[in-house]
């Protein structure tokens, strides 16, 4: 995981941080950045909370953390901070009967 936001962090640096100038009404190329990013800031979320939990379930599977941990059973959450994912542990709301 964390080579994979090692390269993450590669391809957004190499996309730039400002989007291409307007070429007209619609530009592909210019949504395409804007697509680009988006799609590049939900990797990085999934690897940050992927990296983030320190067990395997369900289809989360590590070979650092081969079982399940009792104490994870939560829901992970993800905060920017200054553009980069924070992930954060929550509590399991119980369903209403």
């Amino acid at each position: 995981m964390r080579e994979a936001l090692r390269d993450i962090a590669a391809v957004k640096a190499e996309l730039g941080e400002r989007p291409p100038p307007a070429a007209g009404n619609f530009d592909t190329r210019r949504l395409d950045w804007f697509d680009l990013r988006n799609m590049l800031l939900v990797a990085e979320c999934v690897a940050a909370a992927a990296l983030a939990r320190t067990e395997s379930r369900g289809a989360h599977q590590r070979e650092d953390f081969p079982d399940t941990d009792p104490a994870w059973p939560v829901n992970q959450t993800i905060t920017l901070d200054a553009g980069r994912p924070v992930p954060q542990r929550g509590a399991v709301a119980e369903a209403a009967p």
